[in-house]
């Protein structure tokens, strides 16, 4: 009887030792996975840092060396019209359409 009550007391001692292996090593991995996540995030937070950094450094590498400033159009003085031939190609060139980047439609002769 005394052996009996000895070997299941020792059956539930080796089973309450299992269970608290277990608990503690699950314990460990909870802790190991928290760290490693942290970890993650800091390294995460390095990465865009570093990167910012080399993005703002490169922007002020490629910052212009003088200020732009808008530039002028120069306007081409026309010639002088002289003549009723000159009026005529001037009245006949403001008919003619045009597209917008200046070149200009010639329709068939059929619409004409």
């Amino acid at each position: 009887m005394e052996a009996r009550r000895a070997s299941q007391q020792l059956k539930a001692r080796l089973l309450h030792e299992r269970r608290v292996a277990r608990s503690t090593a699950r314990e460990a991995r909870a802790r190991q996975r928290a760290d490693k996540a942290i970890q993650k995030r800091l390294d995460q937070q390095a990465r865009r840092a570093r990167k910012q950094h080399q993005q703002s450094i490169k922007i002020a590498r490629s910052a212009p060396k003088k200020p732009s400033t808008p530039r002028k159009q120069v306007i081409r003085p026309t010639q002088a019209l002289s003549g009723a031939a000159d009026l005529d190609e001037v009245a006949s060139s403001a008919s003619t359409p045009s597209t917008r980047r200046g070149r200009l439609i010639k329709t068939p002769s059929r619409y004409k």
